[in-house]
């Protein structure tokens, strides 16, 4: 079952690519490691589609294997990667331009009020 949550800042600003919704949803989970598989069941996409994007992704070393479980390898983003780094960066930065936002928007309505 694939898990509902709101678009995040990072869809919204940079599009729905497949290997952007994989990156992001790493990026959302951060203290966790997955398999491929479970990986794929949550990610909106294809299971096909997924792991195209995973391969691409893999390749470039954006993931690292964390450890494995049986037969299973878990994975979660090589945060030593310098664009898994620059996608934290950027992650941080969408989300404090939205808070600044967000306040600034609560000042305006507040002194609409007054």
């Amino acid at each position: 079952m694939k898990m509902l949550r709101e678009e995040s800042l990072l869809l919204k600003q940079l599009g729905e690519a497949p290997t952007i919704k994989i990156l992001d949803f790493f990026l959302y989970n951060p203290s966790l490691d997955y398999s491929k598989q479970e990986a794929s069941k949550q990610v909106p996409m294809s299971r096909s589609t997924f792991f195209k994007a995973w391969k691409a992704l893999e390749s470039s070393g954006v993931f690292i294997q964390t450890r494995k479980i049986g037969r299973a390898s878990l994975y979660n983003l090589n945060r030593k990667n310098p664009v898994v780094q620059k996608l934290i960066e950027l992650d941080l930065a969408l989300g404090k331009q939205a808070m600044e936002k967000a306040t600034e928007q609560e000042a305006i309505q507040v002194r609409k009020t007054s």
